[in-house]
């Protein structure tokens, strides 16, 4: 067997440069498949944890808006008992401020 031409070497050489370089594209296609994988898991992830960082927040401002409008029901129910108790202890001082504040209004109304 005789030894192999410079044309032989190079043309071997040059289907070795190609085979490498299309393990190489396989590698660099595998590497850059599993960092989408990777980034793809990592942001569904964080919008997973911020959804459920939203929930949460949504349930607080719930209770809290809950919780004013029961203080608020609260404080006009004892401005309610107040107003009551006044009326029952000064009827005739009620019915003068309610005669007043209807003649006020009869007054405003015949202006117009």
């Amino acid at each position: 067997m005789s030894a192999p031409t410079p044309a032989e070497e190079a043309f071997h050489d040059f289907n070795q440069l190609r085979a490498d370089l299309a393990s190489l594209k396989d590698s660099v296609a595998a590497l850059l498949k599993e960092q989408a994988k990777s980034a793809s898991s990592t942001i569904s992830d964080s919008i997973s944890n911020s959804g459920d960082q939203i929930n949460a927040k949504m349930a607080d401002l719930n209770g809290a808006a809950k919780h004013a409008g029961d203080q608020a029901a609260a404080g006009l129910r004892s401005a309610s008992h107040d107003l009551e108790a006044t009326i029952n202890h000064n009827p005739l001082t009620a019915v003068l401020i309610a005669a007043g504040v209807g003649l006020l209004f009869g007054m405003l109304g015949a202006r117009n």
